[in-house]
């Protein structure tokens, strides 16, 4: 049995609770600012967020060799809080640019938070299923939260849902410290954050385990961003898409996760499972691209089969690069966790010419040509199941070029 397996338990619940919040903000988000700034701009607010996230992720390992992580935790849920149930009471458009900003990045460092302390319990045998759990939980969240999203705008209007996300980031604030309490200190390699990047970069197999999870997060970011334009586009109401398509979309999240998670554990093959979901995003989002129809069934089935390679590719990423690197790696990890932060950061505004110069059908095959070319840097890494041999051969091969020369 894991010796942590109750905090782990509970870790989950709270990443449960965690993300209905984000939620909650990150589905109605897009129109709520379109209705204020035009749908042309509001990348300016993504990528802003963005670049704050990077640097509150960037600088996380140096928090943690002055506070204890949950500390940290609780001071940037409280700041949230209150950030988001301002929002709700304000029409000012400049106090709404800042607030809105602001927690899109408290939020996505709360996530790394949270993997941090998932991390630093787990152990390498059993890190796709322990990954595999935490993503499901988040799913979970991501599939009740379109009901409560739809309720709140049909009943009290869209600007009332930051109150009921602040509610919820308290309601996490609570269960955290009245189950999670601690954790035991996460383990900060003494390495400078600059002086891992090139270490980084030496390494393929972690680099392009990267890439691919920024580029897994771009196909989150078109989905997200320019999917409820879509459905705009051809007649389908934005209520219908949260409350009917979005939570069938994101069925696949409740069980691929764990299944992924125990098979990669067991057979060690992520490279094969994410060469296979990255080809079939690929695909869907040529069919995003020219599919036109209204029909609620025709989406339903296209979204759902979309959101079955993007769980496999999630899933297999994670699983893989978890197993490359130590929970004492903080900075790598939080290189990798602000994987979204980047995707929104450069190509939220590229994205945007795009639609502003073509048209939504040119956003989806802008990114499914850079997922084309993200395939042909996946096709040379490493599995996991001779990784430490191929270390090992390449630590020989490095010794015999040194004693020759």
């Amino acid at each position: 049995m894991h010796p942590h397996l109750s905090k782990l338990f509970h870790l989950n619940i709270y990443a449960f609770i965690l993300t209905l919040h984000i939620a909650f903000i990150i589905y109605s988000g897009s129109t709520f600012l379109a209705g204020i700034f035009g749908s042309e701009y509001i990348w300016i607010i993504y990528s802003l967020s963005a670049f704050f996230t990077i640097l509150l992720n960037f600088s996380i390992s140096s928090l943690l060799k002055t506070f204890h992580i949950e500390k940290i935790n609780n001071v940037v849920l409280v700041i949230a809080g209150l950030n988001l149930v301002s929002l709700s009471f304000t029409n000012i458009p400049f106090q709404i640019f800042i607030s809105y900003i602001l927690y899109l990045a408290l939020a996505e460092y709360l996530v790394t938070m949270s993997s941090l302390m998932i991390e630093d319990l787990s152990k390498n045998s059993v890190t796709g299923s322990i990954r595999g759990h935490f993503i499901m939980m988040q799913s979970l969240a991501y599939i009740v939260s379109p009901f409560f999203t739809a309720l709140v705008i049909n009943y009290f209007g869209l600007s009332n849902i930051f109150l009921v996300g602040g509610i919820f980031v308290f309601l996490s604030l609570v269960y955290f410290k009245v189950n999670v309490k601690s954790v035991p200190s996460v383990t900060v390699s003494d390495s400078k954050f600059w002086a891992t990047i090139p270490k980084l970069w030496k390494n393929y197999d972690v680099r392009t385990s990267i890439f691919v999870f920024i580029a897994m997060n771009l196909f989150y970011v078109c989905t997200t961003v320019f999917i409820p334009f879509k459905m705009g586009s051809v007649g389908i109401p934005f209520t219908t898409y949260l409350s009917v398509l979005l939570p069938i979309a994101l069925l696949p999240f409740l069980f691929m996760p764990t299944i992924l998670g125990h098979i990669e554990d067991a057979m060690k093959n992520e490279k094969q499972f994410i060469i296979f979901s990255m080809v079939g995003l690929i695909i869907i989002l040529a069919i995003f691209a020219l599919t036109n129809t209204n029909l609620i069934w025709v989406w339903a089935v296209i979204l759902f089969i979309s959101r079955v390679f993007a769980s496999i590719l999630e899933t297999s990423v994670n699983s893989y690069f978890f197993k490359k690197i130590s929970g004492s790696d903080t900075a790598v990890i939080s290189i990798f966790q602000s994987a979204s932060p980047i995707a929104y950061l450069v190509f939220s505004p590229i994205l945007s010419l795009v639609l502003i110069y073509g048209n939504l059908e040119s956003v989806f095959l802008t990114v499914s040509f850079f997922l084309c070319f993200m395939l042909i840097l996946v096709s040379k890494i490493h599995n996991t199941d001779n990784y430490e041999k191929h270390k090992a051969w390449s630590e020989i091969w490095r010794r015999t070029k040194r004693r020759a020369s």
